[in-house]
C-alpha cells in the first residue's frame, strides 16, 4: 500500500541490493539440564513475589535486507531497509524486497540492478530465487568488495613476505580488479603458484584461500560494475546491520523475547526506510485504534 505511492527518485541511475543475518541475544526456557554456568542463580533472601522460571540466553540470527536507489556516482538517494527475526524467516524479506524492485522498475525499466554482499551461500541462494520467480535478472552479482581484500590480506600473509610487501601486492591487485574483469583470475593463478612452495599451516591457509576463490570468482569482476555505475562494496547491508539491530537489540544486558524484538525491530526497519508515518496512517485507516480512558 505504501509503495504504490512511492515514485523513483529524481536522478535515480541504479539500485543495488543486499541481504545479511546478525547474530541477537534471545531469552528462551532454560533445558531440563540447563548449564550450571547459566543456570539462575537461587535468591538467599525470602521474597514475596514467585521465583521466575530458569531462562537461557542464546544468540539467534536475524535478517537484514536492503534496497537502495543510487545516482551516477553511487551516492545514495533512498534506502529501504527490511528486518526479520529468526523465527519469521528471510523469506518474506526477500519478498518485499522483490516488490519493492518490481514497483522500481514499473518506472524506469531500464534502471540496472547489481547484487552485493559476502559470500553466505545461503543469502546468495535466498535472493537468486526470489529474483527467478519474478524474472528478474540483475546486471552484476558481486562478492562484498572488502570481504574480498580481507581474504586475499589471508592469503598474502601465508606467503611469508614482509607486511610492507603484502600491502603493496595487495594494493596492486585492487588497482587490477578495478580495472580488468580478468584480473581475478591472474591473482588465483599466482596464489596456486605460491601453494606450491608454501608448507605447514601456511600451505593450508593458503588451499582455504583459494578454495574461496574458485567457489566465489564469478562474483569477483568488478570492472563491469564500476562502468556501469553500480557499487562494489555492501556497505548499505551493513550499516543496516547496525543501525537496525545492533544498535537497538544488542546493547549491554539486553535480551529478547519473539514478539518484542518482531515488533520493535519491524518498526524501526519501517522508520530508517521513511515509512513509518505512512504505516502509521495506513493503520489509523483500517481502524486499528484503541480506546483509552483515565483511571478514576
Amino acid at each position: 500500500m505504501l509503495r504504490g505511492h512511492e515514485p523513483v527518485p529524481a536522478g535515480a541511475a541504479s539500485v543495488s541490493i543486499g541481504l545479511d543475518r546478525v547474530s541477537v541475544p534471545m531469552e528462551e526456557p532454560a533445558s531440563e539440564d540447563p548449564d550450571p554456568s547459566k543456570r539462575v542463580k537461587k535468591r538467599k533472601k525470602p521474597y514475596e513475589r514467585k521465583e521466575p522460571a530458569p531462562i537461557e540466553v542464546n544468540y539467534r540470527m536475524a535478517y537484514v535486507g536492503t534496497v537502495s536507489v543510487l545516482d551516477e556516482d553511487c551516492q545514495q538517494l533512498r534506502a529501504l531497509r527490511y528486518f526479520a527475526s529468526a523465527g519469521q524467516g528471510p523469506a518474506n524479506i526477500v519478498h518485499s524486497m522483490v516488490r519493492d524492485l518490481k514497483h522500481l522498475r514499473s518506472q524506469r525499466e531500464e534502471l540496472p540492478l547489481g547484487i552485493v554482499q559476502d559470500g553466505a551461500p545461503e543469502m546468495w541462494r535466498l535472493l537468486r530465487e526470489g529474483l527467478g520467480k519474478q524474472h528478474i535478472q540483475p546486471e552484476v552479482q558481486l562478492i562484498d568488495r572488502y570481504h574480498l581484500s580481507e581474504h586475499l590480506g589471508n592469503a598474502l600473509r601465508a606467503t611469508g613476505h614482509t607486511a610492507e610487501w603484502c600491502k603493496e601486492k595487495l594494493a596492486e591487485w585492487n588497482l587490477q580488479l578495478d580495472a580488468d574483469d580478468s584480473a581475478i583470475d591472474s591473482v588465483e593463478a599466482w596464489l596456486k603458484t605460491a601453494c606450491h612452495t608454501a608448507t605447514g599451516r601456511n600451505r593450508s591457509d593458503l588451499l582455504e584461500e583459494l578454495v574461496y576463490l574458485k567457489n566465489n570468482k564469478d562474483r569477483m569482476r568488478y570492472a563491469k560494475a564500476i562502468s556501469a555505475g553500480l557499487p562494489i562494496g555492501s556497505g548499505a547491508t551493513e550499516g543496516a546491520c547496525k543501525s537496525i539491530v545492533k544498535m537497538r537489540a544488542c546493547r549491554s544486558g539486553q535480551r529478547w523475547h519473539t514478539e518484542g524484538l518482531d515488533n520493535v525491530l519491524t518498526l524501526r526497519a519501517l522508520s530508517q526506510s521513511d515509512r513509518l508515518p505512512g504505516a502509521i496512517q495506513q493503520l489509523r485507516q483500517q481502524k486499528y485504534l484503541q480506546l483509552v480512558q483515565a483511571a478514576a
